[in-house]
This record gives structure tokens, C-alpha cells and sequence, in this order.
């Protein structure tokens, strides 16, 4: 998510957009070199600690780190919020705020834009046919159910519904859900995830260069050279 926003700040949404339509070369943008030399001064002041490499963010060693006073902060998506209520309860209620990412110096991407997974949604295959097409839309025709929404609220987490505004207050901590709404809903600009925006074949080679430019593997020119070369 780091190089992810980083790139948006620096160069806006249409950095990416320019990568999805027209291939890896495009990945030969100013921005996405600013990136790079960004996360490089970063880790060379410790903005990530000095053992970062070892924190095993599935087995939620970056959350509870965050949690126990051992990180300042911990950029996250929204569900971050349901895994703090369910493993530190007590962080999540009282010692737990958010904001949005920053604009950064010198940038042109807009500080409103949203990036990571804010566009994942329930689809059918059209090829689906008879009892099982049925049953996908009756389970979307449930997902849409006032119900399911409040137990996405009680959860922890915000449903992506029209009458969503009218359960934000049963909400554990409706701040937080009505700054997380406004949050998608003022959003100029949505982008994926790069892993699952582009073609499964990128993930891989996309999540090790992102690696090594965190360990110093990869400068940031290299970096480029990498994601162009995928």
C-alpha cells in the first residue's frame, strides 16, 4: 500500500491507469521512480524500525505491534478495524485513530483519492447456468439485505449499501464509520490493489520487487527496471 499511495500522490490515479491499458513499460513514469527514492529515505530513517523484515503482517505481527505502542502507525486498510475489535478490544475502543494518507511535496495526485481494495464487489459468471445461477443471486439478493449490513456493522466494518448511512450510528464507534463512508464516498478516484488490478502473472514478479526495494535489494532506478521488465 506504501508504493501503491505513493505513486497516486505523486502522479494521481492516471499513473496506474496508463500502466492497465497500455503494459509494463509505462511503468517508466517520474512518479514511480519518486516512489521508490521515497521508500528508500524512508527506510533509511526508520520510519519502518529496524526489524521490519521479520514482522509477519499474516500472523497480524504488524497489527499487534501497532496495538501495543510499538508503532505509531500502521497504514491499513478499513478491515484493520474488525481484526483490532476481535484480537485487542480494548485498543480498538479507546487508544485506536485514523486518518487519510497525506499529500506529499511536489505531488499532483489528488489527497482525496483512495487506493487498496475499494472496488471489490459479488459478480455471476455469465456461463452460470440453471440451480447454480439461481443460487448466486439469491445469495447477492441476501449480501444486499438490511440485515447483512447490520452484521457487517456489528463486525466492525462499513456496508457499501444505499441505507448504509442510516446504520452508521449502531456502529460500535460511529466516528470512525462515518469518517470511513465520507472517505469513499468524497473519493475522487478509486485504484485497486496492483496485485489484483493486473493480471494474476504480475503478481509474483510485482510483490518481489517490492521486496527488494524495501530490503535495499533494488535501488530505485532498479525498481523501475523491474516493473518494466515484468
Amino acid at each position: 500500500m506504501w508504493v501503491e499511495y505513493l505513486v497516486d500522490r505523486y502522479g494521481g490515479a492516471g499513473v496506474f491507469q496508463k500502466i492497465q491499458s497500455q503494459g509494463m513499460a509505462a511503468w517508466d513514469n517520474p512518479a514511480v521512480l519518486k516512489t521508490a527514492q521515497t521508500v528508500r529515505d524512508l527506510v533509511g530513517r526508520g520510519a519502518f524500525g529496524k526489524n521490519y523484515k521479520s514482522v509477519n503482517y499474516t500472523a497480524d505481527g504488524a497489527s499487534t505491534l501497532f496495538a501495543k505502542g510499538k508503532a505509531a502507525m500502521h497504514l491499513m486498510g478499513s478491515w484493520e478495524y474488525a481484526n483490532q475489535k476481535s484480537n485487542q478490544p480494548a485498543f480498538a475502543k479507546s487508544g485506536l485513530g485514523w486518518t487519510t494518507f497525506p499529500a506529499v511535496p511536489g505531488g499532483s495526485g489528488d489527497p482525496k483519492s483512495v487506493v487498496g481494495n475499494p472496488t471489490n464487489y459479488w459478480s455471476v459468471n455469465a456461463k452460470v447456468k440453471g440451480d447454480k445461477q439461481k443460487a448466486a443471486i439469491e445469495f447477492m439478493k441476501f449480501a444486499a439485505e438490511q440485515d447483512y449490513s447490520k452484521d457487517l456493522i456489528a463486525n466492525g466494518d462499513v456496508p457499501t449499501t444505499s441505507d448504509a448511512t442510516s446504520l452508521l450510528g449502531e456502529h460500535e464507534n460511529p466516528d470512525y464509520a462515518r469518517f470511513q463512508y465520507d472517505l469513499v464516498k468524497q473519493a475522487p478516484d478509486f485504484t485497486l490493489s496492483w496485485d489484483q488490478a493486473l493480471p494474476a502473472k504480475y503478481t509474483p514478479p510485482l510483490h518481489t520487487a517490492v521486496q527488494k526495494l524495501f530490503n535495499g535489494q533494488l535501488s530505485p532506478a532498479g525498481f523501475v527496471d523491474a516493473l518494466k521488465g515484468m
